[in-house]
C-alpha cells in the first residue's frame, strides 16, 4: 500500500463461511512486465520459468470453484498483472482467492465492470486517521459510493482504517468510527487496521512508540472490532511486522494481510493474505490497483454480518480519580442503555486497557448475548502521595526531603509564606525522580513557612498529579530560650482566638520555634511552654515582650 496518505491503505483478513461457485474470471487485463519491490524489503531475484504448472497466461483467467490444490512453493499467474507467484508451502492444497483494495485515488469505479471479471473481493478503505498533531478522525470520501456500489453489483467487501493513533484509546476510537461507519453495510469480510506508521512519518512515527506500546494499540483496535461482531485484522509490512509491532504474537489471534511487492514471500510468520502488488489493471477501473490473493481452506469468502442492539450510546458509570499501585486497577462500573441496567456476563463484557500505569485507562463495554458493539470510559491513574516529607532548617534556608515517589514521576513543590495566605505559589519543578531533596534558600530568618509537594507524571502531553502533602516548618530564629516578661496567654490557633491552651506566667521559660505571619503585617510567635510533665505548643501574641 505505499501510496500517500489519502491515496492508499488497504487490508484483508481471514474470514470463513458460504459463497457460490465463482464464476469465469474474464477480465480484460494488461500484462505487466515486473513486479514492484516494497521498498522495506529486499528485492527478490527469483525468476518464474517453470510452464509446466498452472500453465493460465491467457488474459482469459478461469478458476471454477477454485480447484486449486497447490503442493510445495506451487506458482499461479494473476489475473491482475499476468506474472507468475510463488506461493508459501503453508498454503499448500488452499483454495486461493483474487482480489482488490481502493480507496478514493482509484477515482470514479464501475463496480458492475469489476464484479463481471469475476473478481473474489473488494476491500474499501473506510477512512483514516490525520498524520498531523491534531490526528483528526476522517471517512475516505469515496468510501459510501464505493461501498454501495461493490454491494449492489454483488462483490464481498470488507474494509481497512489507516491508523495514526498514538495510545490504545485513540486505537479503540478509530475501531469505534469504523463501527459507526460500517453499520448500515453488510461487511462480510474482515474490519482492518492499516498499520504503516513510516509511509507518511506523521504522528505515530513521530511519537516513537515502542514495539510493546504499538502492538497493544493494535490489539485494542482488533479487540474493539471482535466485540462488534467483526472479523478483526492488521495489514503491516514485513519490516512492521517484525521490528514495529510482534507480529507472530498477533498473528496467532488475528488475521493477518502481509503486504510485500516481490514474486514471493519471505515473512515467516502467519499470515492469510499477501499484497504482491499495487500495479494491476481490472476493468471498471482507471489505472493501477492493488492486488492481493486470500488463502483458505474454504472454497468460499462470505461471513455472516453481526447482529443485534448496539450499545454505542449506553452510558458507564462515572469513574472517580485512581492512585497508581504497580497493579492493574479495574473499577467497577455499572452500564445503562435506554435507562435500563444492564448485566455483565450476559448482555455485555468488560475489558480494561492501559490500567496499569499512570495516566488515562479506559473501560470497555462490549456487547454479548442480545447485543453488539461496544463503550468506552476514561479515567485517570494519578501517581501516589509522598508517604514522607521532612525538613532540616538554617537561619535563612530550609533543606526539604522526601520519600522517592512511585513509577518514574516527578515532583513540584509549593508555597505560602503566611498562614492565612489562600493559595501557595509553585517554587520548583523536579523532573528526575531520583531527586529526592531541594534546598530553598535566601528565606527569612526566623520565619514560618508553609509548604505541600506533589508527585507528577508526563504521559502523552497531559499530566497527572498525585495528592499533596503539607508541611510547615520555619528558618531557625537567632534564640530559642527565651523568658517571658509579663504573663500572656497560649493559643491553640495562630488568630489567637477560640482554644487558650495554658496561661504562661511572668518569668516562664519558652522556646521559640519562629515567627508566625498570619498576615503580612500581622505577625505572632509560635513557641512550646512546658508545666510539670506537660508540653504546650501554640501561639502567643507577637508584641509580647521577651528577653
Amino acid at each position: 500500500m505505499r501510496k500517500k496518505l489519502l491515496t492508499s491503505i488497504l487490508v484483508l483478513s481471514m474470514a470463513c463461511s458460504v459463497i457460490s461457485e465463482h464464476t469465469a474470471f474474464a477480465a480484460s487485463v494488461a500484462t505487466q512486465p515486473a513486479i514492484s519491490t516494497d521498498s522495506t524489503e529486499t528485492t527478490d531475484t527469483i525468476k518464474d520459468t517453470d510452464t509446466t504448472k498452472n500453465t493460465n497466461t491467457q488474459k482469459s483467467y478461469s478458476f471454477k470453484k477454485n480447484t486449486f490444490s497447490y503442493k510445495g512453493s506451487s506458482q499461479s499467474v494473476s489475473p491482475l498483472t499476468n506474472s507468475t507467484y510463488t506461493h508459501a508451502d503453508a498454503f499448500d492444497g488452499m483454495y486461493i482467492f483474487n482480489g482488490i483494495d481502493v480507496s478514493y485515488h482509484n477515482g470514479t469505479i464501475d463496480w458492475n465492470a469489476v464484479a463481471a471479471t469475476g473478481i473474489d473481493y473488494a476491500i474499501l478503505r473506510v477512512g483514516y486517521r490525520g498524520y498531523g498533531s491534531t490526528g483528526n478522525l476522517c471517512a475516505d470520501v469515496k468510501f459510501d459510493e464505493y461501498i454501495q456500489g461493490a454491494i449492489a453489483a454483488g462483490i464481498p467487501v470488507g474494509v481497512y482504517y489507516y491508523t495514526e493513533a498514538i495510545s490504545t484509546d485513540e486505537a479503540i476510537a478509530e475501531a469505534n468510527y469504523c463501527i459507526e461507519k460500517i453499520k448500515d453495510y453488510n461487511i462480510t469480510l474482515p474490519v482492518t487496521i492499516d498499520f504503516e506508521p513510516g509511509t507518511n512519518k506523521g504522528r505515530s512515527y513521530k511519537a516513537n512508540l515502542s514495539k510493546t506500546q504499538a502492538t497493544n494499540q493494535v490489539k485494542a483496535f482488533c479487540d474493539t472490532i471482535a466485540a462488534a461482531g467483526y472479523t478483526p485484522a492488521i495489514y503491516a509490512n514485513k519490516s512492521d511486522l517484525t521490528t514495529r509491532i510482534d507480529g507472530a504474537s498477533l498473528g496467532s489471534s488475528y488475521n493477518i494481510w502481509l503486504a510485500q511487492y516481490n514474486s514471493k514471500t519471505t515473512y515467516t510468520g502467519a499470515y492469510q493474505q499477501w499484497q504482491y502488488s499495487s500495479s494491476g489493471t481490472i476493468s471498471g477501473i482507471s489505472g493501477k490497483v492493488d492486488c492481493n490473493f486470500f488463502y483458505s481452506a474454504a472454497d468460499s469468502l462470505t461471513s455472516t454480518a453481526p447482529t443485534g442492539t448496539s450499545i454505542a450510546s449506553a452510558t458507564i458509570s462515572s469513574i472517580p480519580n485512581q492512585t497508581y499501585s504497580g497493579k492493574a486497577i479495574s473499577p467497577a462500573v455499572t452500564v445503562r442503555y435506554n435507562g435500563q441496567t444492564l448485566v455483565q456476563g450476559t448482555d455485555y463484557k468488560l475489558t480494561y486497557s492501559n490500567n496499569t500505569t499512570i495516566g488515562k485507562a479506559s473501560v470497555t463495554a462490549r456487547g454479548i448475548g442480545a447485543y453488539r458493539g461496544s463503550v468506552t470510559r476514561q479515567y485517570n491513574i494519578n501517581p501516589a502521595k509522598i508517604s514522607s516529607f521532612k525538613s532540616k532548617s538554617a537561619s535563612r534556608q530550609i533543606t526539604l526531603k522526601w520519600k522517592k515517589g512511585s513509577n518514574k514521576c516527578g515532583y513540584q513543590i509549593f508555597r505560602k509564606n503566611t498562614y492565612n495566605a489562600k493559595s501557595y505559589k509553585k517554587v520548583k519543578t523536579i523532573s528526575a525522580n531520583t531527586t529526592t531533596k531541594w534546598i530553598n534558600k535566601k528565606l527569612t530568618y526566623n520565619r514560618e513557612y508553609y509548604y505541600y509537594i506533589r508527585p507528577y507524571k508526563t504521559v502523552n502531553g497531559a499530566n497527572f498529579y498525585g495528592s499533596l502533602t503539607y508541611l510547615t516548618t520555619s528558618t531557625t530564629p537567632r534564640n530559642k530560650k527565651r523568658t517571658i516578661r509579663k504573663k500572656t496567654a497560649l493559643y491553640k490557633k495562630p488568630s489567637l482566638k477560640g482554644t487558650k491552651l495554658a496561661t504562661i506566667p511572668k518569668k516562664a521559660k519558652i522556646t521559640c520555634i519562629s515567627r508566625t505571619y498570619v498576615t503580612a503585617s500581622k505577625k505572632v510567635y509560635h513557641v512550646t511552654y512546658k508545666k510539670g510533665s506537660k508540653t504546650y505548643t501554640g501561639y502567643i501574641a507577637g508584641k509580647t515582650r521577651l528577653y
